[in-house]
């Protein structure tokens, strides 16, 4: 099922974004990129429309990112000229708006406040904050207590560079009575009650919060459940220099079990404590124990990085994949833009080729030449040469 047209608050929420962000931001951002994930998200839970008529593919992250790649062929910084394909309402919205940044974003917090219902992820709820000093916001608490709340989750978000992870915990424990006291005074919902997702849809996992290890183990089944972790999502895994940097982890998420070595030993780190849970979890044939060395206030580098994964990966093998894009580069530096019936031919042998060529050009890699079906040109040539240098970041596992 096509999905339904933009609206005028959809666009003005997505022209929000791009207005916000830096040119740099524009030239480095990607379907994972933190703000087009919130903001897919966001999109999602509007009421505007029928939840009936949202599948899998509504508002997508590659779905935002060609859209403020339309906005982006309307900005004179850019110097360049808008393409035929661009749609009128994109027009319309940009002429209105982008000369008045500061309306525009009142007007997307009232846009918020009237049709998003839902309990926002974490990433989203740190995408809102945007929005809370906006006049449509409604102040509950009085300026001195509201001053203490963000003095209290100042100083949990500065736990994120100690390195003593108990001193972490424990000032990020004592912030949050706090701000439940204050909650709890105010008549407010406690912000111990939000439901934390399970990072598949969006959809909680249960109704009471989990303690940090309970959800990681839980979502980890989750991810595994639905095939959401790929090649390229367990190498990451298991390499200790980016579970620090990622999700301020002092070893390796998943470490692989080795045949015919003693498991309990596996799971000790260089000092002899061990740092794994003995549970083990089965990927591509291959056995995995996770790190147990998990505080709260890890969860938000967590429920980021779950929160990144996307559904939309190709299924096709790596060596297709990389002919098809190899094909497509090919015949871009030979023709001004290459003809679908000639990509066609050289690539008869890949059976789902219209699926494959259909989500690049949803992803923005490529487009279709001045509004043409039958032909396609390059429209991110950074994009299309990182999906051949990582193509296993871009296909399913297996």
């Amino acid at each position: 099922m096509k999905s339904p047209n933009w609206s005028h608050e959809e666009l003005k929420l997505a022209l929000e974004l791009y207005l916000d962000r830096d040119f740099s931001w524009h030239t480095r951002v990607s379907d994972s990129t933190w703000e087009i994930v919130a903001l897919s998200e966001l999109l999602k839970g509007l009421d505007i429309y029928d939840q009936t008529i949202m599948d899998s593919r509504f508002r997508s992250p590659s779905s935002i990112r060609l859209k403020l790649a339309n906005f982006k062929s309307l900005d004179e910084r850019f110097l360049k000229l808008a393409m035929d394909n661009v749609g009128k309402n994109d027009v319309v919205i940009w002429n209105e708006w982008h000369g008045n940044y500061k309306s525009l974003k009142c007007d997307c917090a009232a846009i918020i406040k009237k049709h998003y219902k839902k309990r926002p992820s974490e990433v989203l709820k740190r995408y809102l904050s945007r929005f809370d000093n906006m006049p449509t916001k409604k102040i509950d608490a009085d300026s001195e207590t509201k001053r203490i709340i963000e003095m209290a989750k100042g100083m949990q978000n500065l736990t994120a560079n100690l390195n003593d992870p108990i001193l972490a915990q424990t000032i990020w424990e004592q912030c949050d009575v706090i701000i439940d006291a204050i909650n709890k005074k105010a008549g407010n919902e406690p912000i111990r009650e939000i439901k934390t997702h399970a990072g598949i849809n969006q959809v909680s996992i249960k109704k009471d919060v989990y303690k940090i290890g309970e959800h990681v183990q839980n979502t980890l089944n989750e991810l595994i459940k639905h095939n959401r972790l790929s090649i390229y999502d367990i190498s990451r895994l298991t390499d200790p220099i980016w579970s620090k940097n990622v999700l301020h982890l002092k070893c390796a998420f998943l470490i692989e079990l080795k045949e015919g070595f003693d498991k309990n030993a596996q799971l000790l780190d260089i000092n002899g404590y061990v740092r794994y849970w003995k549970t083990e979890y089965v990927i591509n044939n291959k056995k995995y124990c996770a790190c147990k060395e998990w505080f709260e206030y890890m969860r938000k580098y967590f429920d980021d990085w779950v929160s990144s994964l996307t559904d939309d990966r190709f299924e096709i093998g790596i060596e297709d994949f990389c002919k098809v894009l190899d094909t497509i580069i090919k015949l871009d530096k030979e023709k001004v833009c290459v003809p679908v019936s000639e990509l066609k031919k050289q690539l008869s042998f890949i059976s789902n080729l219209d699926v494959i060529l259909e989500g690049l050009l949803t992803s923005g890699a490529i487009a279709n030449f001045q509004g043409e079906h039958n032909k396609i040109i390059v429209e991110d040539y950074d994009l299309l040469f990182e999906m051949r240098k990582n193509p296993k970041k871009y296909i399913r596992r297996g």
